[in-house]
């Protein structure tokens, strides 16, 4: 990883920052080596990544090499999962079934933050690659996700868009859902 890499990510870090609390419990899709869990401290939850890197032990963190959902235990729910430039390396046909996954996988009232690049980035990180200023980061397996789809994903399964901001000259953006409590559960 270059210093332009892990400054990239830190933009995105700093981005969901205020989304998250103490004692929120976070799930952290594609956390790559954890970063996000040391930046954050005095946090707990569990990094999925299926390349994920080796670390030392982070307190209060669980890290799994493998796949969301397949390799999370069954049933375990979070207060906030992150999801920082990952849909864009889901492949199309998958992208719904991983946006129900998120739902499903949140307790009522919890936040999913999500970060995509706008397809614009993709032709700006790969002259970057050419040029060795970044590794990329899997870019090779980037589907052109366009992040105007990104509401319609989530708020299919049940999501409320909360809020939605462009970063990093307009080419990311944050966008910050909330599962909602249905009405049809207050009436029970």
């Amino acid at each position: 990883m270059t210093t332009l890499d892990r400054f990239i990510r830190y933009c995105r870090i700093k981005k969901v920052r205020p989304y998250v609390h103490p004692q929120d419990r976070i799930l952290d899709i594609g956390t790559n080596d954890g970063h996000l869990f040391r930046c954050l401290e005095f946090f707990e939850g569990t990094g999925i990544d299926p390349d994920l890197r080796a670390v030392g032990k982070i307190p209060k963190v669980h890290l799994i090499k493998g796949f969301f959902p397949e390799n999370l235990p069954e049933d375990e729910k979070f207060d906030v999962i992150v999801v920082m430039a990952v849909i864009e390396h889901i492949p199309p046909i998958k992208q719904a079934f991983f946006a129900l996954q998120c739902f499903n996988s949140l307790h009522t009232g919890g936040s999913l933050i999500v970060t995509v690049p706008s397809p614009f980035a993709d032709y700006i990180l790969h002259c970057l690659c050419f040029l060795h200023l970044i590794h990329g980061m899997n870019l090779n397996e980037h589907y052109r996700f366009d992040q105007r789809k990104t509401r319609k994903l989530f708020c299919d399964v049940g999501f409320t868009l909360f809020l939605h901001k462009r970063f990093q000259f307009g080419l990311n953006n944050l966008f910050v859902f909330k599962k909602q409590i249905s009405i049809s559960a207050l009436g029970k």
